[in-house]
C-alpha cells in the first residue's frame, strides 16, 4: 500500500492511495479525490487502513485529516471514517500498535502530542507542553515506535532540545532516557531493538541503537 502520484494528465498531478500487487500483477486505487495523501498504514490483520489527507491551500502542518478505511475481503474500501483533524488541526504519523490500537500525533492542544484512538474515543497519552512531532516536510518521518503493545519509544522537543523517552501505554508513564544527543530523529523500533539518528553539539549525527535496559550504542558514524 503506497501513495501514488499520477503525472499523465497535463494539469496538476493527482494523488491517491494505491495497493500494488507484490507479484507484479498490477495495482488498484483504494482512496482518491483529495489533493494530497500520506502515511497509509494497515492494521496488523489487514482489515483497516489509516491514512492522512489534505487539500489546497493547507499545508499538512496547518491542517489535515486522519481517516480509517475498513477493507473488505477483496482488499477494497468498504467504508471510510474521519477520526481526527480538520482545517486547523495537524495530524502526524498514524501507527497501529501490535494489538491493533491506532495512535497518532495531533496539535489539538496547541502542542504536537501523542494520542490513541480506541472504540471511537481519543486519548492523549502523556499531555505535555512539548512537540512529539515535526512538520511533514517529507514522507516517512517518525518520532515514535512500538517495541511491544505496551511499550513505546518516542522523541520530543522541549525548549529547543530533543529528548528520548519510553512511554508505558498501560499507565501512561513517560520515562526519559539520559542521552548526550540534543537532536533526535527517525525513530524506528522492533521487538528487541530501536534505532534513531542522533547528534550532539560536539559531534556529527550518527545512527544509534537502543536495547531495553541498555545504554545507546553508535552503530554507524555520521558522514
Amino acid at each position: 500500500v503506497c501513495v501514488a502520484e499520477d503525472h499523465s494528465a497535463p494539469a496538476e498531478p493527482s494523488n491517491a492511495i494505491a495497493a500494488v500487487d507484490i507479484d507484479g500483477a498490477g495495482h488498484r486505487t483504494l482512496v482518491e479525490g483529495n489533493d494530497f495523501y500520506a502515511n497509509p498504514r494497515l492494521n496488523p490483520d489487514g482489515s483497516c487502513l489509516a491514512y492522512l489527507t489534505w487539500n489546497h491551500p493547507n499545508m499538512p502542518w496547518e491542517g489535515c485529516e486522519l481517516h480509517v478505511a475498513i477493507l473488505d475481503a477483496a482488499g477494497t474500501v468498504a467504508s471510510d471514517q474521519l477520526v481526527a483533524g480538520g482545517p486547523s488541526e495537524s495530524i502526524l504519523q498514524p501507527e497501529w500498535s501490535p494489538d491493533g490500537i491506532l495512535h497518532f500525533v495531533s496539535d489539538a492542544s496547541g502542542w504536537w502530542n501523542i494520542y490513541r484512538w480506541e472504540s471511537g474515543v481519543r486519548q492523549a497519552l502523556c499531555p505535555m507542553e512539548a512537540e512529539f512531532g515535526q512538520p511533514l516536510w517529507i514522507l516517512g518521518a517518525s518520532t515514535y515506535g512500538f517495541v511491544t503493545a505496551d511499550r513505546m519509544l518516542c522523541c520530543y522537543s522541549q525548549a529547543g532540545i530533543d529528548h528520548l523517552a519510553w512511554i508505558a501505554a498501560s499507565d501512561l508513564r513517560l520515562i526519559p532516557i539520559e542521552l548526550p544527543c540534543t537532536s533526535i530523529d527517525m525513530v524506528r523500533c522492533s521487538p528487541d531493538m530501536a534505532v534513531y539518528i542522533g547528534a550532539a553539539p560536539d559531534g556529527p549525527s550518527a545512527i544509534y541503537s537502543l536495547a531495553t535496559g541498555h545504554k545507546p550504542q553508535t552503530t554507524l558514524p555520521g558522514v
